[in-house]
């Protein structure tokens, strides 16, 4: 089976990998055979090029997946035979927007209603026949819950005001956590999921967000030799670096913007981010030198 990959998400220690069907055109949710069905991070690694990084949100693979499995609430769970995924291709960041609209849902109300969960009562009487949506919303605005510190996310849809929580397990997440306002910007495609039973509800939550607007451009591009991008930095114009730099490129990522390195790799990479973010404003200046065919931020002179 080939799916088109449309959230990772952080489920009880583990992830929670879901696409579309790009045959059948149906959600299909991939679970392991644990009491919760969460699948750990060592089955949601792929290979990329010889490489092994996680399944990230619009790559498109082929799945081991077995039949459905009676799960109350959740009818796209599918039981995952092996971890032996396989990357067919990748929907790049600016072709994304025309191949989302085509799978975005467009109904009165989000998965059953305008509340934040579904009742169980609901869901027993048969009434909940999917359990996963994509929505497109315009600026939605990304927020911290003071008592949870988690990542939230509000946002109209059809006419509905609504105030999720974002499980998206993705690099964008960790930046957004210490800027929120940058990310609250432009087009944003979100996979809004209902999760497992609690307190005799079923939540709703943002399992992945995907921005196509031009306002959220993270990385650094190719310039040519002695120029200087402004492009932004999860937010931060190189300038604020306070530092020169010479540029050649940043091999730790690919043409479309996506990290190349492991999973490892990336979190360093996204707590070094997140801490410049922080230290934004500060009188601290870091190192930006030169190292082969790309460069290092983020090591504070001192």
């Amino acid at each position: 089976m080939e799916l088109l990959i449309l959230a990772n998400s952080r489920k009880l220690g583990g992830r929670c990998i879901a696409g579309i069907d790009l045959v059948s055109k149906k959600w299909v949710r991939p679970v392991s055979r644990t009491e919760h069905g969460e699948l750990s991070k060592e089955e949601c690694l792929i290979s990329e090029n010889g490489v092994w990084r996680d399944i990230e949100v619009l790559d498109v693979v082929s799945a081991p997946i077995g039949q459905p499995i009676k799960s109350l609430g959740q009818p796209e769970n599918c039981v995952l035979l092996s971890d032996a995924w396989s990357l067919k291709g990748k929907i790049p960041i600016s072709e994304a927007e025309k191949v989302l609209d085509l799978v975005c849902d467009d109904e009165e109300s989000l998965l059953y209603g305008t509340g934040r969960s579904v009742d169980m009562q609901s869901v027993k009487s048969g009434r909940v026949n999917k359990s996963l949506t994509l929505v497109k919303v315009v600026q939605p605005s990304f927020c911290i819950d003071e008592s949870s510190k988690k990542l939230r996310c509000r946002f109209k849809y059809s006419s509905h005001n609504y105030d999720l929580p974002v499980t998206d397990d993705s690099g964008w997440v960790s930046a957004a956590k210490v800027d929120p306002d940058s990310f609250s910007v432009g087009t944003w495609f979100l996979t809004v999921s209902l999760g497992e039973a609690y307190l005799g509800q079923m939540w709703k939550l943002i399992a992945a967000g995907i921005s196509t607007s031009r306002e959220n451009e993270r990385l650094l591009v190719s310039q040519p030799e002695g120029t200087l991008s402004t492009k932004i930095i999860y937010g931060l114009a190189i300038d604020d670096f306070k530092a020169p730099i010479e540029r050649d490129k940043f091999s730790h990522y690919r043409a479309d913007g996506l990290p190349k390195k492991s999973f490892a790799t990336r979190v360093l990479a996204q707590q070094a981010i997140a801490h410049l973010l922080s230290k934004a404003n500060s009188d601290e200046e870091y190192n930006v030198y030169k190292c082969g065919n790309h460069f290092h931020i983020g090591h504070a002179r001192n």
